[in-house]
């Protein structure tokens, strides 16, 4: 789960990987944002920015966030990005074991809602079933920036001592995955603090 703590900003992306297990019934992803309202004037579209949600299976094949979904329960492979609606998800039946990415893309994003940053950004909520998250990077990277510093630090201590299921759980500080962020997860970090690294 990502409930606006990560940021995005104009044509970024932000990725993420999880491992699957073999015979995982369903693989369900969410994504959702925060958009300012729409000009009446437009009759066409009412939406302001655009973030889009695309998961990638461990053999290649892309889906989009929505397609397919307004002809059946899942999810089909191929087509195009939603650029009409601030929700979109991707189910996908029986997945194929392995490590799926999934990825939020900026496509548009021409207002700010993330009113705490002085930059045009925006965040938005993910949500996974499945497996603990891992994001794309170095051990210790929570916030996905490229370098392991204070704020990965901060965020960790934060939610020092929460498991699975507490108020203020933070599965990106859980490095190890344990369902608790503890003294593990912060030796992982402090082993890493100062570490660049990237998607």
């Amino acid at each position: 789960v990502v409930d606006e703590t990560h940021l995005i900003a104009p044509l970024g992306l932000n990725r993420y990987a999880f491992t699957v297990d073999p015979q995982t019934p369903e693989l369900a992803v969410t994504l959702a944002y925060r958009d300012p309202p729409g000009s009446p004037a437009n009759q066409k579209m009412h939406r302001v920015n655009d973030l889009s949600l695309r998961v990638v299976a461990p053999g290649g094949d892309v889906y989009w966030g929505n397609a397919g979904l307004w002809e059946s329960n899942f999810s089909v492979p191929g087509g195009a990005p939603d650029t009409l609606n601030t929700v979109e998800n991707v189910f996908v039946a029986l997945p194929a074991a392995g490590t799926w990415t999934v990825e939020v893309l900026a496509d548009e994003l021409i207002q700010d809602t993330r009113f705490e940053t002085p930059q045009l950004d925006a965040d938005y909520a993910l949500v996974v079933r499945g497996k603990q998250p891992v994001p794309v990077g170095c051990p210790g990277d929570l916030d996905l920036d490229g370098v392991v510093d204070q704020r990965d630090l901060t965020r960790l201590l934060g939610a020092f001592g929460t498991q699975v299921g507490d108020a203020g759980y933070d599965a990106f500080a859980d490095a190890n995955t344990d369902g608790v962020v503890d003294q593990r997860d912060l030796g992982i970090l402090l082993a890493a603090f100062g570490s660049r690294c990237g998607p």
